[in-house]
């Protein structure tokens, strides 16, 4: 993500593949996506972290990471007047 610009940690179960009006990025979620919340997890480029409760991330209904699950992440950003995202990241659990 740019220098500077501020962002949101996305997770979901489902892999997908979709261009959201208004960006100029593919969001690589679907379904039930959540959304890292407060403070903490607002980000600012061009490098973050952020620690993700696996007990219960932000989806609705909640549901804790098991062993065995893929889990899929991305970032979501401002860049200049319109928003992008990040390259999606699969993290299976063992």
């Amino acid at each position: 993500m740019p220098a500077g610009q501020l962002g949101y940690f996305l997770v979901g179960r489902t892999e997908g593949f979709a261009m959201p009006f208004g960006s100029e990025g593919f969001l690589c979620l679907m379904g039930n996506i959540g959304r890292l919340r407060g403070v903490e997890q607002v980000v600012q480029g061009p490098a973050e972290s952020a620690l993700v409760d696996l007990t219960a991330p932000p989806v609705h209904p909640p549901e804790a990471v098991m062993s065995g699950d893929t889990w899929n992440f991305q970032c979501w950003y401002r860049d200049g007047t319109t928003s992008s995202f990040s390259d999606g990241l699969r993290v299976l659990f063992d």
